[in-house]
């Protein structure tokens, strides 16, 4: 049994519209396990950093034998050990994770595998296993279909695992942009993430408002008079057209995902491609132009912020402060003297000066010693 690269672009299509819509993971599944008639498929996992509990979703299987895995069965899953110590991306056939004669001792396969048609083959991928995220995808196959069904399972396993992983990063990057936008403004932001989709000739399909913001300032990304995407910097160009060149020529479309350092702005931006089909989509899409029959291409944009961005808004908010102002007394708590400041931002010292000056007096303190002392009460 085999897919061909009709159903394959379905499939990573329904990938990334999940990402940017996680209701949809149930049409992915319910789709894969149409397409390999017999595998009973699910998904696992969680994102604390993205406030994401995905829990488990499941196609083909009983309602009441998922309640029983819930219920009991999570801690007697034979495979669930040999999975964990394997290696994040490499999928684990069901017998290589447990052998048959040691699988037929167990409560788990006597009371939830056997019930279930022995449902003993298939296997599955860990896509992500950190501390506060972990993603698995698997399936389970009936004994009498394993012949026919398990090797091209495993197979298409093994190249929907990168679209997968590309997936649950875009959908981190945008619960990410949307939370912190959330946590230092009273009202939610739903388009904080810059997310656009441009044709393969690089016209633009969709720009969210991040977008629209970052085409409005023209320092990074603008729009040439044919309504094409381009980067500002050449060479940032180049690479975007090679990367997406990559992704457009590629067999199985893999995605890519690279940095671009914007040396003006002091940013280092990631950006990540994805190939979708919109025809493939059986809904319409976030930001994906529904019903399209070419290929498109759907791209993010996220600057890697460090803690001190992050503080410096949320600093500068709490007291009133400017951009400059919230910089200098910042460095000025991590040891940096005003002369030192000064020559890091190439600015006069007295300009730096009087910015500290007017921050500490915003901030009502008169010593710089309690700057430090107000700042540590605002981090926690």
């Amino acid at each position: 049994m085999d897919i061909g690269l009709r159903e394959f672009d379905e499939l990573t299509t329904l990938i990334y519209g999940a990402a940017l819509d996680d209701s949809k993971w149930d049409v992915f599944l319910h789709r894969l396990a149409h397409l390999f008639g017999g595998v009973r498929t699910h998904m696992y996992g969680f994102d604390f950093d993205s406030n994401s509990d995905f829990g488990m979703k499941c196609a083909l299987f009983d309602p009441e034998f998922i309640q029983s895995y819930q219920d009991y069965f999570f801690d007697k899953n034979a495979w669930t050990d040999s999975l964990f110590k394997g290696t994040i991306g490499a999928p684990r056939q069901a017998e290589s994770m447990c052998s048959l004669e040691r699988l037929y001792q167990t409560e788990w396969y006597n009371d939830w595998i056997l019930p279930q048609e022995d449902i003993l083959g298939g296997g599955g991928v860990m896509l992500f296993k950190e501390e506060t995220r972990l993603f698995l995808l698997g399936g389970n196959i009936r004994r009498r279909d394993i012949d026919l069904i398990e090797k091209p399972w495993m197979e298409i396993v093994s190249l929907l695992t990168p679209h997968l992983q590309q997936a649950f990063e875009i959908a981190r990057t945008v619960s990410d942009q949307v939370l912190e936008r959330q946590a230092l403004s009273a009202t939610p932001d739903p388009c904080a993430a810059a997310v656009f989709a441009i044709s393969e000739d690089r016209r633009m399909l969709y720009a969210n408002r991040a977008v629209e913001h970052l085409l409005d300032d023209g320092a990074f990304i603008r729009l040439d008079f044919g309504r094409r995407q381009t980067f500002t910097q050449w060479s940032h160009d180049q690479t975007f057209e090679r990367k997406l060149a990559g992704v457009a020529g590629s067999d199985l479309h893999l995605p890519e995902t690279f940095k671009l350092r914007d040396c003006a702005q002091d940013t280092e931006w990631t950006v990540r491609i994805a190939r979708v089909v919109p025809e493939a989509l059986p809904y319409s899409g976030l930001c994906i132009p529904y019903g399209t029959d070419k290929a498109i291409f759907l791209v993010t944009l996220t600057s890697a912020k460090s803690i001190r961005d992050t503080e410096q808004l949320a600093l500068g908010k709490h007291f009133g402060l400017t951009d400059f102002e919230t910089r200098s007394i910042l460095r000025l708590v991590e040891g940096l003297s005003p002369r030192e400041i000064a020559q890091e931002r190439e600015v006069s010292v007295y300009t730096v000066r009087n910015q500290i000056k007017s921050a500490m007096s915003k901030m009502g303190v008169r010593r710089q010693i309690d700057i430090g002392r107000l700042v540590e009460a605002q981090r926690h």
